[in-house]
């Protein structure tokens, strides 16, 4: 009988086991967090629990300290109101504060400190939900950051909930000029869109619909490839002046928008392009390969004359004859033998 406390495996599968409970342990420990409301003006950058270390956003080797491509759209000095979620109960408070780029400088922008108020027992089936108007007194930025972050008594280390956000000026209410010189065409992996871009712009993005497009972008929001608008979707998002849409089937008109919005997020009614999609062609037939009818041989392929298989002639048929006269005379040569 193995003795598996001392065996080599057997304290390879204790490893494993403690390690295993420690990681269990750990990962339901993980669920506990407080962070922006993702349905909220201002979504999380991480919408994941547990990101509680490693200031300015409680980003570890994880996650990295990238921003995310969507954004809150506010005037500089307007008054939003902010939702976020507590899952445990820890007590203490949740200070706000901002960085004007790129997540630096939240030590000498401090909004507000609320108190935690909801002291009761607290789960993630039963979350604590706060509301708060906060003032955005800030210059104009493109890549800001408003955070949140829970002080929690008795602890030393807090949840950080980031948002990535823009503050524009709010005296431009002039959308951008349309593009100009738009054109579809038909290439080898899609439908291609040409334009140029008018020289306010500061984006575009482009809808795609099977059927007339209706819907138009909304002033101060920010949209992201494969949103809804209206009845379309958003399949194009950049600064670019062309884009080759290859996610579409044959046969299929598809009709296109191009709108393009300023720094302030206004946008322009948008140019429609209208195209059909070719029929999908059946594949070629092999070159190489040539019909081949009885008797007749393939250009360019040798012959085997003298394989009677092959049909090869009457030269193969002669020989074949003059062996089996051989055979039967064999009595009258076998001297020859």
């Amino acid at each position: 009988m193995i003795n598996w406390g001392n065996h080599k495996w057997g304290r390879k599968v204790a490893s494993f086991v403690i390690a295993g409970g420690i990681s269990v342990i750990y990962s339901s420990g993980v669920y506990a967090h407080a962070q922006f409301k993702i349905d909220s003006v201002t979504p999380p950058r991480y919408n994941t629990d547990g990101i509680k270390t490693s200031p300015p956003c409680g980003a570890d080797a994880s996650f990295a300290t990238l921003r995310t491509n969507r954004k809150g759209i506010f005037i500089s000095g307007e008054t939003i109101t902010v939702e976020w979620i507590e899952t445990i109960n820890h007590g203490g408070s949740y200070v706000f504060d901002f960085a004007p780029a790129n997540d630096q400088g939240f030590e000498n922008n401090f909004i507000m400190s609320v108190p935690d108020t909801q002291n009761d027992s607290s789960s993630r089936a039963n979350p604590h939900y706060y509301s708060q108007a906060i003032q955005l007194n800030y210059p104009p930025c493109e890549a800001c950051t408003l955070r949140m972050r829970q002080d929690m008594e008795n602890a030393q280390n807090f949840y950080y909930s980031c948002a990535d956000i823009v503050l524009v000026s709010g005296n431009d209410f002039t959308p951008p000029q349309e593009v100009t010189g738009a054109s579809t065409s038909l290439v080898a992996n899609g439908v291609q869109l040409d334009w140029i871009n008018p020289v306010d712009a500061e984006g575009i993005i482009v809808l795609r619909n099977t059927a007339a497009i209706s819907g138009q972008p909304a002033t101060r929001e920010d949209y992201l490839v494969g949103d809804t608008i209206g009845n379309s979707e958003v399949v194009y998002k950049g600064a670019g002046e062309s884009f080759t849409d290859s996610n579409v089937t044959a046969a299929t008109e598809y009709t296109y928008q191009v709108f393009a919005y300023d720094a302030d997020y206004n946008y322009n009614s948008g140019i429609s392009q209208t195209i059909t999609t070719g029929v999908e062609a059946d594949p070629p037939e092999d070159p190489g390969t040539v019909p081949e009818e009885p008797g007749q041989s393939v250009p360019g392929e040798p012959q085997q004359m003298n394989d009677p298989s092959s049909g090869g002639g009457a030269g193969s048929w002669a020989l074949i004859l003059l062996a089996t006269l051989l055979i039967f005379q064999r009595p009258a040569w076998k001297k020859l033998w």
